[in-house]
């Protein structure tokens, strides 16, 4: 695979580049229900990562997937590991809207791990952030609805 050559590049930004294939390859996989390749094109990603938000999601991700194996420490391992790269991102940031990414993030991870309360106190975060009529805002409204009422 072409994307192999750019690992051993001291390019920061060429590296973030290669983990955001890696990531978009193991989404492709995932969609075509290959869960085995799709987490090593995301763990390859998140090897190649240094962004937070883009380590974020692609925790999140691999919590998701091993949640659908069925290998519960490693989904609880990787939210965790996303909620700590989100709060990094946090404190990168001022812009509303990445901000309330970034708390969505952190919600979602909750949820992987069943902490209800945490989950919802970071989508009224997010939702805190946007304008009311904003799609994101619609969108996280109704995941926090979800999350409150299952």
């Amino acid at each position: 695979i072409v994307l192999d050559e750019y690992i051993k590049t001291d390019n920061e930004r060429i590296k973030e580049l290669a983990s955001e294939a890696h990531a978009r390859l193991g989404l492709l996989a995932r969609q075509q229900g290959d869960l085995e390749s799709a987490a090593a094109l995301y763990e390859k990603g998140l090897e190649l990562a240094s962004d937070h938000a883009r380590r974020g999601f692609i925790l999140i991700t691999l919590a998701d997937i091993y949640q659908r194996q069925g290998d519960q420490e490693t989904q609880l391992e990787y939210a965790e590991k996303a909620i700590e790269a989100y709060n990094g991102s946090l404190t990168l940031t001022s812009d509303p809207e990445l901000r309330a990414n970034h708390y969505k993030g952190i919600a979602v991870a909750n949820t992987l791990l069943g902490d209800t309360k945490e989950a919802v106190r970071a989508f009224e975060e997010a939702l805190d952030l946007l304008p009311e009529g904003d799609c994101e805002h619609i969108k996280i409204q109704a995941m926090l609805e979800e999350v409150q009422n299952p």
